[in-house]
C-alpha cells in the first residue's frame, strides 16, 4: 500500500492548490516610506453623460425664486448596508435623487427653472455649475450654485466580501477605497489581476488592474469613475477547489481500487505461502 502512497499525494496536491502571497496580498512591494504623484487621475476629469442625476440647488437672498428652483432638489440622504445574500449596497429614501435629480435626457439636456433645456453632456461638472451660473445671473445677480453628481455608482463583484452596486457620495473615490466599502477582497482574491470595466461612448473598455504592486497609485485608472464595473478573480486553487466534490468521488474510487488490488494481492501471497 505504502508504493501508492506518492500518487495520492500528488493527487491531493493538484486538487487543493497553493496560495502565493504574490498573489494574492495588496502592495506586497511597499516597504518603506514613499511619496507617489499621479498627475494622470489628477487631470482627468469625468464628463456628464446621457442619463446621468445631477442635484442642482441655488442660494440667494432672493428665496421665493431661491425655493421655487430648490424645490425639485429637497433630498433627504439615507445610506442603508444590505448584508443579506452576500450584497452590499447604498440607496436613498424612496429613490429620491432619481425622482428629484435632474436627470440629463437622451439629447444631453437638461431642463430647469427658470432656464429651460441647458447642454450639458461631454463637460465637467465644474462647466455645468459654471453655465447654470451665468444663466441664473441673467436674472438673479446674487445667485450661488451648488452642484452635485448623485449618480455616481460602482459595481463589484467577484471574490470581496459583498458583492453588489455601490453609491458614491464623493466627488472622487480609488480602488481601493472601493473595495474597503464592500469588505475588502477574499482570501482567494487575485489582487494581481482585478478587472475594471468602464463605459465608454463606443462601448466598454476593460483594463486589468496589479494591486500587489505600488505602481497601482500611479495608474491612470487608480481613480474611478461612474457606472465602473470592478470584477475580482478568483486564484486556481479556489476554482479547484470548488470542484473538489467531484475529485473526492474520483479519488475515493481511485482508493477503493487500490483497496481492492491490495487486498487481493494479499490473499494471492497468502495462498502461495
Amino acid at each position: 500500500m505504502k508504493h501508492y502512497f506518492p500518487i495520492l499525494s500528488i493527487f491531493a496536491l493538484v486538487v487543493t492548490g497553493c496560495i502565493t502571497p504574490q498573489k494574492t496580498v495588496m502592495l506586497n512591494n511597499l516597504y518603506e516610506e514613499q511619496e507617489f504623484t499621479n498627475p494622470k487621475s489628477e487631470d482627468r476629469k469625468y464628463l456628464v453623460n446621457n442619463y446621468d442625476i445631477l442635484h442642482i440647488t441655488i442660494n440667494s437672498f432672493n428665496s421665493d425664486v431661491a425655493n421655487l428652483f430648490n424645490s425639485k432638489s429637497n433630498v433627504q440622504y439615507d445610506t442603508e448596508q444590505q448584508s443579506g445574500g452576500g450584497q452590499a449596497s447604498v440607496t436613498q429614501v424612496g429613490g429620491s435623487f432619481y425622482f428629484n435629480g435632474y436627470t440629463v435626457d437622451r439629447f444631453g439636456n437638461i431642463e430647469l427653472p427658470m432656464i429651460g433645456k441647458l447642454h450639458v453632456a461631454g463637460k465637467s461638472l465644474e462647466e455645468v455649475k459654471a453655465n447654470v451660473q451665468a444663466e441664473l445671473r441673467k436674472t438673479i445677480t446674487d445667485a450661488i450654485v451648488e452642484l452635485k453628481f448623485v449618480s455616481f455608482r460602482l459595481t463589484i463583484t467577484g471574490e470581496v466580501a459583498k458583492r453588489g452596486i455601490v453609491n458614491i457620495y464623493e466627488e472622487r473615490i480609488n480602488i481601493l477605497e472601493a473595495l474597503t466599502i464592500v469588505g475588502g477582497m477574499t482570501e482567494f482574491a487575485r489582487a494581481d489581476e482585478v478587472l475594471l470595466i468602464r463605459a465608454t461612448p463606443t462601448g466598454s473598455k476593460v483594463f486589468v488592474l496589479d494591486l500587489t504592486k505600488k505602481s497601482i497609485f500611479e495608474s491612470e485608472n487608480f481613480y474611478l469613475q461612474p457606472n465602473d464595473m470592478i470584477i475580482v478573480k478568483p486564484i486556481s486553487a479556489k476554482i479547484r477547489r470548488l470542484n473538489f466534490s467531484d475529485y473526492s468521488i474520483l479519488l475515493s474510487a481511485i482508493t477503493t481500487t487500490i483497496t481492492t488490488i491490495v487486498l487481493i494481492n494479499n490473499i494471492n501471497n497468502g495462498a502461495n505461502n
